[in-house]
């Protein structure tokens, strides 16, 4: 299977579609194998970077939903809990 079929088949799998392919390679790509092929003189980027990028986003999104101020969901109405005296 070509390299194009493989990540045709990952993108079925996952439901995604990926319009600039390397983000989807570059997010799968361990830090060990890019440090093989940057031993060989070759660029490869890792995924370190969404890593860190994905941990931040979730972070960020789920202290709320920890602190108890609301809960996974549920949006910022503030609309609705004026209307309802809150």
């Amino acid at each position: 299977m070509e390299k194009k079929d493989d990540l045709a088949g990952i993108e079925r799998i996952i439901g995604y579609h990926f319009f600039e392919p390397q983000h989807l390679i570059r997010a799968l790509t361990h830090p060990a194998y890019a440090n093989e092929l940057i031993q060989k003189n070759r660029i490869c980027l890792t995924q370190e970077a969404y890593s860190t990028l994905g941990d931040a986003v979730l972070k960020t999104s789920l202290i709320p939903v920890f602190n108890g101020k609301r809960h996974p969901g549920q949006g910022h109405d503030h609309a609705g809990q004026r209307a309802a005296g809150e």
